[in-house]
């Protein structure tokens, strides 16, 4: 059965309102004030949460509530004597904050300064998630979301097919015309989709995220959203409603997402419909790109029809048209 599951266990999760309360705040306590989006918190499957910083994950922390320890890990790059495990009786209080801020200019450069698509990840999820206010034209409550499967069968029987079908149809836009949209390649659309949203009218919102500069990420990214958005049908939407409904739930609650998201789910019980969005971040209107996008969302094929949404650097949301 298709599954969405990103909230934590019941225990994990009372453990970081009481004894854990520590750890987010001070997770956010290492943010700096001019660019207060640079960590983003985000809870994950089997008892994790998981800090973001551009496209990397700075921190991951795993709550093993059986044995009672804290596990902080990291990408192999950032090593440091804090990423250890830890019991809950002596849990590192003031060392979350210390490791994050000898850390971040490891990640600087790389990943955030550059302002592609991980500096607009970051800022959308903040802006537009954690500190989403009535300007925000949704509220962002995941992001890098991946369908979860009961097995290798079931993904080959579920997702396969959907993702098979846009790729004929990329395929053939290339055969059709090789100098406009590029040599056939054999290249598999990813089973990852940027972020996930609802809006106040309860609507699922199938968000891939493109920066200006990436010409052929932008043409081809309806056709990767149409996956997930034919994914999240009406035949699997209901699955996938309480799952969620508990994750955001619990981001109220953590102080990871404002409490009118809550308010979005009375009298619903499942998302009114799932709406497939692009957001181009820095957009480059000189380029070609723009042409052949609409040229593939104008094709009269289900789900491929999608809304265009452009982001500037200080996180203003406007349609492309």
């Amino acid at each position: 059965m298709l599954r969405y599951k990103r909230q934590l266990s019941k225990e994990s999760f009372e453990y970081l309102l009481k004894e854990g309360n520590f750890i987010i705040p001070e997770i956010k306590s290492a943010r700096s004030n001019d660019i207060p989006f640079k960590l983003d918190i985000h809870l994950r499957e089997n008892d994790q949460l998981m800090v973001y910083m551009g496209n990397t994950r700075i921190l991951v922390l795993k709550i093993d509530f059986k044995k009672e320890k804290l596990k902080f890990s990291a990408n192999k790059a950032y090593s440091d004597g804090f990423l250890n495990t830890y019991n809950f009786t002596n849990a590192p209080k003031g060392e979350i904050a210390s490791y994050l801020q000898r850390t971040i200019p490891k990640v600087q450069s790389k990943y955030f300064s550059n302002k592609k698509e991980g500096y607009y990840q970051n800022l959308i999820c903040y802006l537009h998630g954690e500190k989403a206010d009535n300007s925000s034209p949704f509220i962002i409550f995941d992001r890098e979301c991946v369908i979860g499967f009961d097995n290798t069968n079931e993904k080959n029987v579920l997702f396969n097919p959907i993702a098979e079908k846009f790729q004929r149809i990329r395929y053939q836009l290339q055969t059709s015309d090789r100098k406009k949209f590029g040599t056939p390649a054999n290249k598999k659309f990813g089973n990852e989709l940027d972020m996930l949203a609802i809006d106040k009218d309860l609507n699922l919102i199938c968000i891939e995220l493109k920066h200006g500069s990436n010409g052929s990420g932008i043409y081809w990214g309806p056709l990767q959203i149409a996956v997930y958005k034919e994914l999240f049908d009406k035949k699997h939407i209901h699955s996938f409603f309480m799952d969620i409904k508990e994750l955001i739930q619990q981001k109220v609650a953590l102080d990871l997402l404002p409490q009118k998201a809550n308010i979005f789910y009375e009298n619903h019980i499942t998302f009114d419909n799932v709406i497939p969005a692009l957001i181009i971040g820095e957009p480059n209107h000189k380029m070609n790109c723009w042409i052949m996008m609409k040229e593939i969302i104008n094709q009269d094929i289900a789900n491929l029809q999608c809304e265009v949404l452009i982001i500037d650097e200080n996180g203003k949301i406007a349609p492309w048209y």
